[in-house]
């Protein structure tokens, strides 16, 4: 039984460690953070695959995440549920149907200008998923290690496999300048009824609205190359704003948390083997983590395996 040592312990981190976990392999977590102190704790999230390249895999990816959250929809622990979804797009922007499993999506209405789509996808309340995936990793005896990552080649020595899954920390511990923020900021309102899941990509800011459990999400930006990782009240308004044009019952009036995170941008997701190495990449999802997580693990998992042929 090989050993993997998974550097990060985000979405991408420990879906992996347990796909890994699950095929048979010795696995360790290492990582500077644990939820709920990771960058995909502040996520949105709902299935919907966002700023990530590239297109062919990402719709084979997304595929194998939806039919996995899917499947986790139905444990009332897990934090994952299937919800009806509006999403408002340009008309000749119809790439993302690709990445359902079937086709299973209606037009509401339709002009020139847009088309206002309903389906039923997974959203994901992040905190409560985050923590029941570290849960399950503890469970199926994965180790768990807190350290401030240094150097992949130090912990050669002392495992069969490395797999990096360090997202935007990618950027120093690999010295790879392809590697980018793409900040999102998010306002939390109290919870409430009779509100949508809507996502409306036809105006010039990101507008999204996620009714949770514990409230309701509201976002938001995606600002290339923005480091500043504190919320800033004009943009909090213009959310306000935008989502209450689209979502008139919604009622902003108590605001609970503002949050904003760096999404780990790259041109192209790097899921690859080091020539050199037994260390394999799996970094670079942007925005779209929770959409390809599951089939990005399924990906390394073929790594791994094709190499130990």
């Amino acid at each position: 039984m090989n050993k993997v040592t998974i550097i990060g312990a985000g979405i991408i981190g420990l879906t992996t460690a347990l796909k890994l976990r699950e095929a048979g392999f010795e696995v360790e977590i290492i990582a500077a953070s644990f939820p709920p102190f990771t960058t995909s704790n502040k996520a949105g999230a709902i299935w919907s695959p966002f700023h990530i390249e590239p297109r062919k895999k990402v719709i084979e990816w997304s595929k194998i995440t939806f039919l996995k959250l899917e499947e986790l929809a139905q444990q009332v622990d897990s934090g994952v549920k299937m919800v009806d979804f509006y999403k408002k797009e340009f008309p000749e922007e119809t790439e993302w149907q690709q990445a359902f499993p079937k086709a299973s999506w209606e037009i509401i209405e339709q002009t020139n200008d847009f088309i206002l789509y309903q389906t039923s996808v997974p959203f994901v309340q992040t905190s409560k998923h985050l923590d029941f995936l570290l849960q399950e990793c503890k469970e199926r005896g994965v180790s768990l290690k807190q350290q401030k990552i240094e150097s992949l080649e130090h912990y050669l020595s002392f495992t069969d496999w490395i797999v990096n899954c360090t997202g935007l920390g990618a950027r120093e511990l690999c010295q790879d300048k392809e590697v980018y923020p793409v900040q999102g900021q998010i306002v939390q309102v109290k919870t409430q009824k009779n509100v949508r899941f809507w996502d409306d990509n036809t105006s010039k800011e990101l507008t999204y609205i996620f009714p949770r459990e514990d409230c309701c999400v509201l976002g938001g930006t995606a600002r290339v190359n923005e480091e500043n990782t504190f919320p800033e009240k004009g943009i909090t308004k213009k959310i306000l704003e935008n989502c209450q044009r689209i979502e008139p019952n919604l009622n902003t009036d108590t605001i609970l948390n503002q949050y904003v995170g760096l999404r780990p941008a790259r041109k192209q997701v790097r899921l690859e083997k080091e020539d050199e190495f037994n260390i394999v990449h799996n970094y670079g999802h942007g925005g779209a983590g929770f959409s390809v997580n599951w089939g990005c693990a399924e990906e390394v998992l073929k790594l791994l395996t094709i190499v130990d042929k």
